[in-house]
């Protein structure tokens, strides 16, 4: 987390958060073609997509606070709780609702997940791409999003400057 901290402060938590977006898609389309025979590839791969995920996690609830500070600006109303409620609730929903149709989808092939089964290579292919190339095509997705993403470090500075002087008056 602290080396995403210091992206954010140094790019802005937009384009830091799609830095992480990109080294996560990037990596998530590389395991791909790993085989048996790459573990302790995958083992490194891992280790920089579990990082990464420090800034997929910290970030965006970074973000949330500057989209907060624009109600607050905007109202005089403080209702962060129920900026994060709803943040926290849509990640939940998003993380079921993922592992839910990935397992849903590989339902639909003769994939056996017992140790050392014998599954056939369409099988594999199947669950691949869904380990791999899915979440790849999503974070694509969130990318743009964030590369768009129009709370700038100089606009967040004038949202705080209207709140302080609106909570001075």
């Amino acid at each position: 987390v602290p080396g995403w901290l210091w992206l954010g402060r140094k790019l802005g938590k937009h384009v830091a958060f799609a830095g992480t977006l990109i080294t996560v898609a990037i990596i998530s389309a590389i395991n791909m073609f790993f085989t048996a025979d790459d573990y302790w590839l995958f083992v490194v791969f891992f280790i920089f997509k579990g990082a990464c995920f420090g800034g997929l996690q910290f970030l965006p609830l970074a973000i949330l606070a500057d989209v907060i500070d624009v109600e607050t600006a905007e109202t005089g109303k403080a209702r962060a709780g129920a900026y994060i409620a709803f943040a926290s609730m849509t990640a939940k929903i998003s993380t079921a609702l993922g592992t839910f149709l990935a397992i849903r989808a590989l339902s639909f092939t003769d994939f056996n997940a017992k140790l050392m089964a014998e599954n056939a290579f369409d099988d594999l292919f199947v669950l691949r791409v869904l380990y791999a190339i899915a979440p790849a095509v999503f974070f694509i997705g969130a990318i743009i999003i964030a590369l768009r993403f129009p709370l700038t470090a100089k606009v967040q500075a004038e949202l705080q400057a209207r709140i302080k002087s609106a909570q001075n008056a």
